[in-house]
Formats: C-alpha cells, structure tokens, sequence
C-alpha cells in the first residue's frame, strides 16, 4: 500500500510543493570583515600555556563563534609559524575559510597582501606593528615593569631598556588601547602613557568556561596516572617572573610542610615551571638551600604539561595558590580554579579587589608576608570541601562572565573602527 501511494500522482503532487531547505545564509563578500592578529615576534617563543597566548586563542575562537561576517588572519613570523599554528590547532579545522594563518618576511609585505580591515595587537613589545599600515587596536594587559622598575631593570635590563623606547610609540600609533581593568587603565593608559580618556577602553577578561568545556577533563586516575602525581597537591600555574613571586611561595610551603600538620597532610606543591634559567633562580636556589628536610623537599613537584590538560590539573586539586605581587586583570588561575570548582587562596592585590565583591569570602594574604602565606596555605587545605561554594558566590558576577561576551566587546570595537 505505502509503495502504490509514493508511485501514486498525489504524493509526486505533494512532495512538489514542498519547499527546499534554506541553505545557510553566509555573509555577502562585501559585508565581511577581515581582522588581523598580529603575532610579530622577533625572538622565538613558546605561547602555548602563556598569557598572552591563551588571550588570542580565546578571543580568536569567541569572534568565530559570535561574529559570521568575521574572518581571522593570524600573522606571524616565519620562525615562529609552527609554534603560533599548534596554539590554534584544537579549533582551526573547524574554521577552514575563516581562520588563516600566515608568515610574512616584512611588514610591508602584509599590507601589501593582506585583506585585513584592522589589526589586533595583543603585546606592546612587539615593535614591528609600528609599520603596520592599517588601523590598530592595542591591548596592554600590563606593563609590569613600571610598578617594579628596580626589580625588573637589575633581572631584565635589555628588556626595560626595549620597552621604555617603543612604548609611548606604539600607543600613540593604536588608534585605541584595550585595557583589561579599570586599574591598569588608570595607572598605565592615563598615568604613565598619558593618553587621552577617549582612547582607551576597558574590556574584562571572563572565565574559560567554553574552552575547558570543550577540552573535557582527564579521568582522574587516567590523569594522575599520565604524570605520575599521586596524594593531594596545591597547584599555581605559571610561568616563573620577577613579579610572581614563586621564592616567597615556596619559602611558606616548606615552612607549612615542616609543621605537624603539614607532616601529616603529605601534601604536594605543583609548579607549571622549573626555576633554572629563570629571573628567580637564585633566590629559589637560597629558599631550597635552607631547608634541610628531604621529605619537604620532594614534595615540590616541577611539572610542565600541555595546555589540554590544564583543566584536570586544577579540577583534581586539593587548591589553587595565586601568590602573584601584580596583575593586570583579575588573575587567570583564580577563574580558571574556580570554573572546575577548586577553591583558591589569593595575594591581595589591587587588581583582584577591583572584580571580587567580598574578598572576606576568599582565603587572602599579602603577598609580601611568608608568614601571612603559610597560614593562608594552611586555611586553605583545611577547609578545601567547603571554601568554593562561598568563593564562587563573591565571584559569581565575573565568573558568568563568557569569552564569548568578551568576543563580543572586541567586534563592536573593530566594527565602529572599520565603518568609521
């Protein structure tokens, strides 16, 4: 019977006035707009796990989500373009038109060749962008160095001396500055770079919650097992600098290790990075050095792992420490943490008063007092069941925050200057 019907003239009747399904409407060529990353470093470097690397990922993935009419040209330099393409390697096939990568032997040959209607400049060293052509939109996360000049000019010389000479250049060239708190546009983009107010925008960093969303998290025994990290552990993921503070942190651990509870707690200290050839060596060197307990010792772990695992190393730990001097927005380990519902202990810090509404809520100490460190080491393994619920709820404003909400805020920036 079903046969005789679908061979009958009245189903061929009907299934002719059924109307095709739409395809989906792309943007017409001339209503597309061509964003440029501009990645030119001159040195080699190694972006994946880093600020600023996570920042253009995140960003360059929210304008691909959000914004249809927008395409990506990621430019870099020859010597870097392996390492910039495994930073975008876990999204760019899903962007195959949209997303380019590309590098470039001159400045000048990228506003010769590239369609690209207004740059992203995501660091303030990188000299090359004062050649570029079209218009730029710079971000300043921070410029770290003017808050702890003798520190920074006696660790990095050649890299003060750098930054004092383009600076004031490479502002003046973008035709607005990004800032990413309301702290750093003051004291940096109004105070030390004296720029006018109408220049500068504040745009908030958010949680990566679409990220680690994506990138799943490990089995728990898959993960420990992975990296060999057994027992309960703090965790502070970050480059070793100057200004993060990595000697006090670790002076306040062993000091916690060697008391009776923290005997007892067999508790472990994860570091993201090993001190030899860092600004911090010899003073983590003297830390080391003093303490006389092998046990205390071993249970500092130097552990560098790729960025895909970053979720399942903050989900399975007992805390998250961020014993930072400065930052330029709120601190991405504490977002991070708390995105996977570990809770944190904090430095108080201007930035991080500026987006926690209660900072009551969270375990805090100055940064600059081991002592204050080791009790706050100690609150936090205490009541690390109990803490994230109430630090999630001072923080909830931030933490709903999206990178997609972010991405959103940028094209309405790049939009008004290339319609402009």
């Amino acid at each position: 019977m079903l046969c005789r019907f679908i061979e009958s003239g009245e189903f061929q009747e009907k299934i002719h006035t059924v109307p095709p399904l739409a395809a989906p409407l792309l943007p017409h060529a001339s209503s597309i707009k061509h964003i440029g990353m501009f990645l030119g470093y001159q040195p080699k470097i190694h972006l994946d796990g880093e600020g600023i690397g996570r920042f253009v990922v995140r960003l360059t993935e929210g304008l691909l989500l959000n914004a249809p009419d927008v395409m990506i040209h990621v430019a870099t330099t020859e010597h870097n373009f392996s390492e910039v393409e495994k930073l975008f390697q876990a999204f760019a096939t899903l962007y195959p038109n949209r997303l380019f990568m590309h590098h470039f032997p001159s400045v000048p040959w990228l506003n010769q060749h590239l369609p690209v209607d207004v740059w992203c400049v995501p660091y303030v060293g990188m000299d090359m962008a004062l050649q570029l052509e079209r218009p730029v939109v710079l971000c300043i996360h921070d410029l770290v160095y003017t808050h702890f000049r003798e520190l920074y000019v006696r660790k990095h010389p050649e890299l003060v001396q750098g930054l004092d000479a383009i600076v004031h250049a490479m502002a003046n060239k973008a035709v607005k500055v990004v800032f990413n708190s309301a702290y750093v546009q003051n004291y940096e983009g109004l105070g030390y770079l004296q720029l006018p107010l109408h220049k500068t925008q504040v745009i908030r960093l958010a949680a990566p919650v679409e990220e680690y969303r994506n990138l799943g998290l490990l089995a728990e025994e898959t993960f420990r097992s992975k990296h060999q990290l057994y027992g309960e552990y703090l965790v502070f993921p970050s480059i070793i600098r100057a200004h993060k503070n990595h000697d006090r942190l670790l002076e306040a651990f062993l000091n916690y290790r060697q008391s009776p509870e923290g005997r007892a707690s067999k508790l472990k200290l994860v570091l993201t990075d090993h001190y030899r050839h860092r600004p911090l060596e010899h003073e983590i060197a003297a830390v080391l050095g003093q303490c006389r307990d092998h046990e205390a010792l071993n249970s500092i772990v130097y552990l560098r792992l790729p960025s895909g695992d970053m979720p399942s190393l903050y989900k399975y730990a007992a805390g998250t420490i961020v014993p930072t001097l400065f930052e330029g927005s709120c601190p991405f380990p504490i977002l991070e943490s708390l995105t996977v519902d570990t809770p944190v202990a904090i430095s108080r810090i201007e930035v991080a008063r500026e987006v926690i509404g209660d900072m009551n809520a969270f375990v805090t100490f100055d940064p600059y007092s081991v002592p204050e460190m080791t009790a706050a080491i100690a609150q936090l393994y205490r009541n690390r069941h109990s803490l994230v619920f109430q630090e999630k709820a001072a923080l909830r404003g931030t933490l709903q925050r999206t990178w997609s909400d972010v991405a959103q805020e940028y094209y309405r920036l790049f939009q008004s200057l290339i319609h402009r």
